[in-house]
Order: C-alpha cells, then sequence, then structure tokens
C-alpha cells in the first residue's frame, strides 16, 4: 500500500494505513523475526519503488541483466535494514514510540554512506497539499512522522475496537488538515513577478554521450533559445549538461556571453567544466553556468554532492563495480562550496541551482538558502537514464517538498522531463511530459519573507530527535525498573 500510495493523486490516503499489515506481522513476533519481516517489508517497498535501477545499468552501463538485477537487489536489502531496525526497536520500545523511531531513521538513511532518501514515506503526501505544508516545520521527515502516528492509531482501533484511538488520528489529521488550508490561504498573495523561461532539448542518453554531435546539440540549444525570445523572460534555465563539453574552454563560452548581453536575458545552464592541477592532471566538474545578460562575470557553482555509482565509482576496483566505466569514463571531482548567483537582470533575488540528486537532500537545500530573504530554487538535472519510468516523476516530487520547505518557487528543468515550476505552496505549474522538446515561460511569483523554521533548524533537528528518543527510552526503562521494585 506504501508504494502505490507514492502513485498518483487521490492515492496518498493508502499511506495511513500502509504500516499496519506490519505492526500486525510484528506483534506478538520475537526480536529477530520482527528484524527479518521489517526487513523483508522494507526491501519489497523499495524494491516497487526503484526498479529503474535495472534499465539504467542495462541501457547505458552495459551490465547483463542479472548483474543489474542484483546491484538493485542489494541496494534495496541496504535499504530494507533501516525497516529491520524500525521493527526491532519497536518490539522493545513499544508502538508509542514509532512515529520519533521512523522519523530518527530516515534523517539517517539521508546522511549515512552518501545518503539515499530517495523513498522516505513522507513523499506519498505530495499531492495531499494541506498536510504538505507542515514540511515548512521539519521537512518531509515531519510528515512521515504525521503518517506514522495515524498508522499507530489505526492499528490500536483495529485491535482493541475503540472508536477513541480512530478519532485521535483523524483530530490530528483534521487539526493540521486545516492549518495547512489556513496557511496556503495567508501566503497565497501577489508578490514581485519574473519571467522565467526553460528550454526542455530532450536528447537520448546515448546522443548526448556522442562527442560527435556536440555541434549539432549545441546548435538546437540556440534554437529553443530563440524561440524563448518573444516571451521577454529575465532567465533562461538550461538543463544539466546542456552542453556536454568544457564550456569554459570552447567557442560556444564566447557566443553564449554574447547572446546574453545583446538580448539581456539571463541564461542558467549546465555543462561540463575542467581544472589543471600543478602537475597538469584534469579535474573535471559538473557545473553551473550563470551568465548575468550584462557586462559582468559569469559565475559558476560545481556540484558538491555527488551521485556514487553515476558520478563516480567507489569500490572501482571489483570487477562487477568497474564495468560501470561504460558509462562513467572519469570520476568527476565534487566542488567545495556553495554559491549564489544574482545580477542586475534579477535585483534582489538570490538563485540556488542544485544539480540532480542535490535536490533531494532537505537539509543541504536549507542550509545552502539560510540567511537569503528573496530565493529561487532551479535544479538542474539530466534524468534520460531513467527512461519512462516513474522515476522523474518522483525527482520532480521532491522538488516540490523543498518549495514548501523553504516557502520559495523552484522549478526543476530536465534534459528529457519531467520539467516544471512550483511555487511556494506546492503548487506544479508549467510542466512538460516526458521524452518531448519543450520550452516554457511562466511568470513566478517571488516574495521578501523570513526565514521557515525548517530553515532555521535543520542543522540540528536530526541530534533534537536522537537526543528525544534517548531520553523516552531511558524514562520508559526507569518505569520497567520502578514497576518491577514494586511487584
Amino acid at each position: 500500500m506504501l508504494a502505490a500510495a507514492r502513485g498518483g493523486p487521490g492515492r496518498y490516503v493508502l499511506a495511513f494505513a500502509g504500516l499496519v499489515p506490519l505492526f500486525f506481522a510484528i506483534a506478538n513476533a520475537g526480536p529477530s523475526r520482527a528484524f527479518m519481516l521489517g526487513w523483508l517489508a522494507g526491501t519489497v517497498y523499495n524494491l516497487l519503488l526503484v526498479p529503474w535501477v535495472v534499465h539504467t545499468m542495462v541501457l547505458y552501463g552495459g551490465m547483463p541483466w542479472l548483474e543489474a538485477i542484483l546491484c538493485l537487489l542489494l541496494l534495496c536489502a541496504y535499504l530494507g535494514v533501516y525497516w529491520a531496525v524500525f521493527a526491532l526497536l519497536l518490539r522493545r520500545a513499544g508502538l508509542w514510540q514509532a512515529p520519533l523511531i521512523l522519523m530518527l531513521l530516515e534523517h539517517v538513511i539521508a546522511r549515512l554512506f552518501t545518503g539515499f532518501p530517495w523513498t522516505l514515506l513522507g513523499y506519498t503526501q505530495v499531492h495531499n497539499r494541506p498536510l504538505l505544508q507542515l514540511a515548512e516545520l521539519g521537512s518531509v521527515y515531519l510528515v512521515g512522522l504525521v503518517l506514522v502516528y495515524v498508522n499507530v492509531c489505526v492499528f490500536h482501533f483495529i485491535v482493541q475496537r475503540r472508536i477513541a484511538w480512530l478519532a485521535m488520528g483523524l483530530a490530528v489529521l483534521a487539526i493540521i488538515s486545516i492549518q495547512g488550508l489556513m496557511r496556503c490561504k495567508s501566503l497565497d498573495v501577489p508578490g514581485r513577478t519574473l519571467r522565467v523561461a526553460y528550454a526542455q532539448p530532450n536528447v537520448p542518453q546515448d546522443v548526448k554521450m556522442d562527442r560527435g554531435e556536440q555541434e549539432r546539440l549545441t546548435r538546437d540549444i540556440f534554437q529553443l533559445m530563440e524561440q524563448l525570445i518573444p516571451c521577454a523572460p529575465d532567465i533562461i534555465v538550461l538543463p544539466e549538461t546542456a552542453f556536454n563539453y568544457a564550456l569554459v574552454y570552447s567557442k560556444t563560452y564566447a557566443r553564449l556571453l554574447e547572446w546574453t548581453r545583446e538580448h539581456r536575458i539571463a541564461v542558467l545552464a549546465g555543462a561540463e567544466d575542467i581544472q589543471f592541477t600543478a602537475d597538469r592532471q584534469r579535474r573535471y566538474f559538473n557545473a553551473g553556468f550563470y551568465f548575468p545578460g550584462q557586462n559582468g562575470p559569469v559565475a559558476r557553482y560545481y556540484k558538491n554532492h555527488l551521485v556514487p555509482f553515476g558520478e563516480y565509482l567507489p569500490l572501482a576496483d571489483y570487477p562487477i563495480i568497474n564495468k560501470l566505466r561504460n558509462i562513467i569514463p572519469m570520476d568527476i571531482t565534487p566542488g567545495d562550496r556553495r554559491e549564489w548567483f544574482t545580477g542586475p537582470l534579477i535585483p534582489n533575488l538570490t538563485i540556488i541551482s542544485p544539480i540532480c540528486f542535490e535536490v533531494i537532500f532537505p537539509e543541504e537545500i536549507a542550509l545552502w538558502l539560510r540567511g537569503h530573504d528573496t530565493r529561487l530554487i532551479a535544479t538542474l538535472t539530466n534524468d534520460a537514464w531513467f527512461a519512462y519510468s516513474r522515476a522523474s516523476y518522483q525527482h520532480f516530487h521532491q522538488v516540490i517538498f523543498r518549495a514548501v520547505e523553504n516557502r520559495c518557487p523552484a522549478l526543476m528543468v530536465a534534459n528529457t522531463g519531467v520539467s516544471g515550476f512550483v511555487d511556494r505552496l506546492g503548487r506544479a505549474q508549467g510542466m512538460s511530459g516526458l521524452f518531448n522538446r519543450a520550452t516554457v515561460c511562466r511568470e513566478v511569483t517571488v516574495h521578501k519573507g523570513p526565514q521557515t523554521l525548517w530553515q532555521r533548524t535543520a542543522a540540528w533537528q536530526f541530534y533534537a530527535c536522537a537526543l528525544a528518543f534517548i531520553l523516552l527510552s531511558l524514562l520508559q526503562r526507569r518505569g520497567r525498573v520502578v514497576r518491577a521494585r514494586h511487584a
């Protein structure tokens, strides 16, 4: 049910009882059995959400089907371990701590081994706009905590047949939903408008990787930008590696500089970049270049949080891993700092440009934006690797959460889709389809406002959650000791 809840609008209601079968399964199980049942549930849940991993490894990595399936199983088995720990802790601490335990474990998922917070439970509520507003207080983690609380109430209602349990769950949902609707109404006000455009070139991945196609693909990008001139955008955003070569060392760099100044349009584009070390070794970067559209320096951002097994190969000495060199011929170097883009054509506005994988990390985006009161998140991504799977939509759903968490508009521009805008209430607009060429121009409303609670506390919410769990566990243990003495 939980995997199905991550589908289209209306399915999110399935998540309110999605954990109940697991609660029943572990209710009378011993620790080892509870651990295995939790692991099985978590593994299956993740398998249903990320099967696209196999297609990527087979089609672009040249892996045999069996080896690609094995890699998927290993990934999902690893993610299932968190569910196993969740089930084991429930057997020791009791269901009443289930919301806090899950919130703590999801924070760990986002951090350990570079993090993979792609399948967090809160994302099932991306179409539940009233509940979605809760994300400005505690990100997707807090939405997940509420989901688990409701599941606990539903479980106790079924077991004890007491309507009070169901009433408790519905009451919390009603209060949060009413507050969310009120919050939407209070924030849905006019603001400063910025005309933003994006171009989705729709280049198949095998063509994108063909160096012989560079000239034609560059020509196509400029044609798409020319199509956007009549709508007079303030800025045009192009996807990750729209120029799949070292932009600074090419003629395209000067041409882009001239084009942006001639038309007085800023351009944010993804491209490769190369730096040379003191001993003339090359360092490759996945970069975002910002051309301000007037006289002034071109700014650039180097992607900080790289995709393991996508942009660099850990454990590359193992033969099964080394086969991925078909799609990762060299390791990308991570950037060592964040950058903020602004300029005379977009005064008093700060733009950040997470690249692909980076936007799925709530803490990193919140800390990146902190200290800036008028902001826009422009995510550059490729996503051709995902083919026609649900992965592109799952990726876009995470952009929706980032917009609400930080109360600022956002957009994602993908090579092959899905591209689109999101306002600060989480409403998607101007979306493209998958695998089609598209140029879209919209007026984006930006507001000058205070930092959200999530932005102010993102750096330490995990530690507060861990401390709360430790203290509650100690109190629970002390209570057991006291009861044993009086028995």
